[in-house]
């Protein structure tokens, strides 16, 4: 199943990056691993400083065994301020295909 995990972020006087990682969990609530491989697991990129509130969205699928995800914001090397806000994870439905509308 694909799953639309979005957010809002704003940033101020950004030199560096912002960016999440992601852990999904088990139905015994253990970690599985990191969402992704190496850089490929950083999600949701923001550099820069932004005009307002920007909503980054990344459609995804985990491994069948996982039964949550933990969502990590991040940022390294970074000066400025960021400020995320309205993480949401949301299923989309089972007919859903890459590519499609995923709003």
């Amino acid at each position: 199943r694909y799953y639309r995990i979005s957010l809002w972020a704003r940033t101020h006087g950004l030199v560096g990056y912002f960016f999440t990682h992601l852990l999904p969990r088990n139905r015994h609530d253990v970690p599985i691993g990191w969402h992704g491989d190496n850089h490929a697991s950083e999600h949701h990129y923001v550099t820069g400083s932004t005009n307002g509130w920007e909503e980054r969205v990344l459609v995804t699928r985990f491994r069948p065994e996982a039964a949550g995800v933990t969502v990590f914001p991040r940022v390294e090397d970074t000066v400025g301020t960021v400020w995320v806000d309205d993480i949401v994870i949301r299923p989309l439905p089972l007919s859903y295909a890459p590519g499609g509308d995923a709003q």
